[in-house]
């Protein structure tokens, strides 16, 4: 058995998906911010004291938590909370304080619309806080909403369509996001080196590329609402952004002033069921063809071989049958290019049956049938000792 486990861990690497090559270098939060620090946060007490450093305002945010990989396993809860300030990047693992309940600190940050929280897919990822642990989150800004608002002449196409963290780093800092197996990794074990620096580069880049584009609404002639990219999660449903303490009015993601740009074209048609049949014709075709090209290129080599099959002298065609020169008459016989004579077929009307391969394999009693068919009006299949009928021949029968 030891033998067979290297090869079985080698098949599971080959059906691994490869990742695709980064486009630009990769994205680090250390060289674009290197004067930022990174706290990995286990228990409540070092959570208290950071969030009471942070200043409103914008802030990165993302989640992260354990995959499941059973098909119709429920997920699992949010293990890893991602905020990104201007100087500060905090991993909030809140997994690892289960036995104190979900962080009074942080949920207070969260409800408070005085701090931002930018992110992609964030509605999502509110919802998920929501059933998870009944978090209410306001003041949420959706990125790629935001690049379509204040940059439609870059981005077109449908205004809800959501735009990938990845993609707009690649617009907005030609700088490619880290991808591959830490995705998909335990963030419920103690995070290593890796995993927070994945984690943190997701939050930091989320907060530049807010920098970068929230700017550009001051050079915007007609200065866009908060609820084109804005809104807030209360109870896992969200709501047009407000000051008061409890929503009034569903959100949903709309901008009148959005141009989409022209319609795509729309993508030809091709009924299933024609195209196949245009494939059975076609492989059909193609058969009949080379079956064809073969046996005319095979017949004329294959005569003297033919004559042997069947018995026939050399000069006689294999197709032909040898006529006695005491049944022979001109207007039977026709003289063939191989020097010999073939019998030409009576035409006589009735039923002609062929002395040699009509009779191969009946027994005594199929004379008797025979008779009887003549007697019906046509001539019946001949025995082998019978001779082939010629036009003086029928017209004595």
């Amino acid at each position: 058995m030891a033998a067979l486990l290297p090869q079985s861990s080698s098949k599971r690497q080959g059906r691994r998906r490869k990742v695709a090559e980064p486009l630009y270098d990769l994205y680090s939060w250390k060289r674009i911010s290197p004067t930022s620090r990174l706290v990995y946060i286990q228990d409540p007490q070092t959570l208290d004291l950071e969030l009471s450093q942070l200043k409103p305002g914008p802030l990165g945010f993302d989640l992260e938590w354990k995959p499941t990989y059973v098909k119709g396993v429920p997920e699992n809860p949010v293990a890893l909370v991602q905020i990104a300030s201007d100087d500060t990047i905090l991993l909030i693992q809140v997994t690892s304080m289960r036995s104190f309940g979900f962080p009074a600190s942080l949920q207070t940050l969260l409800e408070n619309p005085d701090f931002s929280k930018a992110g992609v897919s964030i509605l999502n990822d509110c919802k998920k806080l929501w059933r998870d642990y009944g978090i209410n989150v306001r003041n949420c800004i959706e990125l790629g909403l935001l690049a379509r608002t204040v940059d439609n002449a870059r981005w077109k196409g449908k205004y809800s369509e959501p735009i990938g963290l990845g993609r707009l780093c690649e617009i907005y800092h030609e700088l490619s996001l880290a991808k591959g197996r830490v995705q998909r990794s335990n963030w419920e074990a103690f995070l290593s080196p890796p995993q927070q620096d994945y984690a943190a580069n997701d939050c930091h880049s989320g907060l530049t590329i807010f920098k970068k584009l929230h700017p550009l609404i001051n050079s915007m002639d007609l200065k866009p609402l908060p609820a084109f990219y804005s809104f807030d999660v209360f109870q896992g449903y969200p709501y047009q952004p407000s000051l008061a303490p409890l929503p009034m009015k569903l959100w949903q993601p709309h901008n009148p002033f959005y141009d989409p740009g022209p319609p795509p074209p729309p993508k030809p048609r091709k009924d299933a069921k024609t195209s196949k049949d245009e494939e059975r014709t076609a492989e059909t075709t193609s058969s009949i063809q080379d079956a064809a090209s073969s046996s005319s290129s095979s017949s004329s080599s294959n005569v003297q071989q033919g004559n042997m099959t069947h018995g026939l002298p050399p000069h006689v065609t294999p197709n032909s049958t040898a006529v006695p020169e005491s049944h022979r008459s001109p207007a039977t016989d026709i003289f063939t290019t191989r020097g010999g004579f073939a019998p030409q077929p009576a035409r006589i009307h009735g039923h002609v049956g062929n002395s040699m391969s009509n009779t191969r394999g009946r027994g005594p009693g199929s004379r008797g049938r025979e008779r009887g068919r003549r007697g019906r009006g046509g001539i019946g299949f001949f025995s082998s000792n019978t001779p082939a009928v010629g036009p003086e021949t029928a017209q004595q029968l």
